[in-house]
């Protein structure tokens, strides 16, 4: 059984919310939306990696600026703001392929979320993993109905 990780802790003064629930229907309710996040984030993903695709406005405008400044000629304070747009760029870059190697990782794991035996495979500490990468909190406030708030992704 599940209970307020709050109340179970502390009791009355951290929570008042002392209800329980069994764990079989707390398992069906979150693969359920764990189910629904990777259905959303998937088709998300690739509406955004056709987008991605598209040069980023923001690292043309610092390479169109780097280009001005060096048809300007040599001057220490022309080279030091060069350096700094270039490092900017940089920076840029990596970001950029940072951001891209985290959305094909989550990609993976949330299209094996969408196979019909992935859930049935997991033990319950790998269960409990994915719970935690994405999704933020869990509300019961009685019943059978549990409240879910998903972490963004990327």
């Amino acid at each position: 059984r599940f209970q307020c990780a709050a109340y179970k802790a502390f009791g009355l003064k951290a929570c008042t919310n002392k209800k329980t629930i069994a764990e079989s229907i707390v398992k069906r309710e979150v693969i359920g939306e764990l189910r629904l996040y990777a259905i959303m984030i998937t088709r998300d993903i690739e509406m955004l990696s056709n987008e991605q695709n598209e040069d980023d406005p923001e690292l043309l405008q610092l390479q169109q600026q780097i280009n001005g400044l060096k048809k300007l000629g040599d001057n220490p304070a022309i080279s030091n703001a060069i350096a700094d747009l270039e490092k900017q760029v940089r920076n840029r870059e990596h970001q950029r392929s940072i951001r891209s190697s985290t959305i094909k990782e989550d990609k993976k794991i949330l299209y094996a979320l969408l196979q019909p035996d992935f859930f049935d495979s997991l033990s319950n500490e790998e269960l409990r993993s994915i719970c935690i990468r994405f999704i933020s909190s869990v509300k019961y406030s009685g019943g059978k109905e549990l409240n879910f708030s998903m972490r963004a992704f990327v």
